[in-house]
């Protein structure tokens, strides 16, 4: 009989012999007889605790902290890899903004596509408002 870990139980444990072993892909198995062509240790089964023993109580708190703990990592990392994307993007954004005002700071005749897209020149008082804006956004971006 060729039985996982998780299926042997307390009972089969205490009065049957239980033998592990590991084949040539690292594959670990179990059963009540050793195999024939592979060297085989024998499994100590653990003493059934006494009864009205609170292991099983201890046991399911233990799984609940364990689960808990785990979800509580889980929104850690969730709200670090949120904090990365949101600062990536806050770099994207000064970066795009570095370079618009590099753009239009150059250049004394800017060309803006309507939205019906047709093309028209900024006026000198659009561009200086243009500048005013991305200086603003740029300097929100330095490092305080």
């Amino acid at each position: 009989m060729l039985v996982s870990a998780m299926q042997i139980s307390p009972a089969q444990s205490q009065s049957d012999t239980v033998y592990r072993w590991v084949d040539a892909q690292g594959q670990a198995h179990y059963s009540d007889h050793p195999p024939a062509d592979a060297p085989a240790q024998v499994v100590k089964p653990s003493p059934l605790p006494p009864s009205g023993d609170d292991s099983a109580q201890r046991l399911k708190d233990f799984v609940e902290r364990s689960d808990a703990e785990t979800a509580a990592k889980e929104r850690e990392a969730r709200k670090t890899r949120e904090a990365l994307a949101a600062a990536e993007a806050r770099h994207q954004a000064c970066e795009r903004a570095k370079a618009n005002r590099e753009r239009v700071g150059s250049r004394p005749r800017i060309l803006q596509i309507e939205p019906d897209g047709s093309a028209r020149r900024l006026t000198e008082e659009e561009r200086q408002g243009r500048l005013a804006e991305l200086d603003k956004i740029v300097a929100e971006c330095a490092p305080r």
